[in-house]
């Protein structure tokens, strides 16, 4: 008899362990996207940003990173953007980032010889 009460107490102590674990698990992540800059080349690099949403300019930055170093976060709203990326003043890349109503993390990373990538992330 004493077995039985343990087996309920304890089934009933794991789920409702579990239970918690899955209201976490459908929580709904935050609606705005997370844009960083990343220079994994070896030379410290001048990094220039422009993210606009067509009409409006709503990210204008300049990083000058050293070697293995990153930007501070920069975070935007749900949008479709047109990100402009020149290194050192000079060469300039065209990316476009979609930020849905889901975590979106977009990461501008230069590289070895001054390639600029853009990669993107979504929940």
């Amino acid at each position: 008899m004493h077995r039985r009460r343990a087996l309920r107490v304890v089934a009933l102590g794991a789920s409702a362990s579990l239970a918690g674990c899955f209201g976490m698990a459908h929580r709904t992540p935050p609606e705005e996207g997370e844009l960083t800059v990343r220079n994994m080349d070896d030379e410290p690099h001048e990094v220039a940003l422009t993210l606009s949403d067509g009409d409006e300019t709503v990210l204008e930055e300049s990083y000058d990173l050293d070697a293995d170093r990153s930007s501070p976060k920069a975070i935007v709203e749900p949008a479709t953007y047109d990100l402009s990326v020149t290194l050192d003043g000079g060469r300039t890349e065209q990316f476009e980032w979609d930020v849905t109503s889901c975590r979106s993390i977009g990461s501008v990373q230069i590289w070895d010889g001054g390639e600029i990538r853009f990669e993107t992330s979504n929940c």
